[in-house]
């Protein structure tokens, strides 16, 4: 054992299931370690046991648990668009990615240009 108190897990899926299942095992959690994986979301949690990620902590910016208004609007514009289709299983960032874009479009409007000091000034406040 090396002492660590928390891995920063980088490791990217195949590999993150049998990782967390040796953490596991190795007793990481039940000393008090914990686990940060920053794309971890709920699509994940079909993959792994739970007492394996107990304290695990992630910073996606969308979680469909969460009642918001970020999420209610997503979920309604998504069923919206596909009716009766398949769940929305929006993770591993996309969602964060799609709010940067949707950004970086109300810097650009807001701008009037796409010159890049330009629309890093308006990034400053824009919403």
């Amino acid at each position: 054992a090396s002492g660590a108190d928390v891995v920063f897990n980088t490791i990217v899926p195949p590999g993150l299931t049998p990782f967390l299942e040796e953490l596991h095992k190795a007793g990481f959690g039940k000393r008090g370690g914990r686990i940060v994986c920053t794309y971890f979301d709920e699509n994940f949690f079909n993959l792994v046991p739970s007492e394996q990620i107990e304290g695990l902590y992630s910073c996606l910016d969308y979680y469909q648990e969460l009642d918001e208004p970020f999420g209610r609007a997503l979920l309604r514009r998504y069923s919206e668009r596909f009716p009766g289709g398949a769940t929305l299983t929006a993770g591993s960032g996309c969602t964060g990615h799609y709010r940067a874009i949707k950004m970086w479009e109300a810097a650009v409007k807001e701008a009037g240009s796409v010159e890049r000091d330009t629309v890093i000034r308006a990034l400053d406040h824009v919403r």
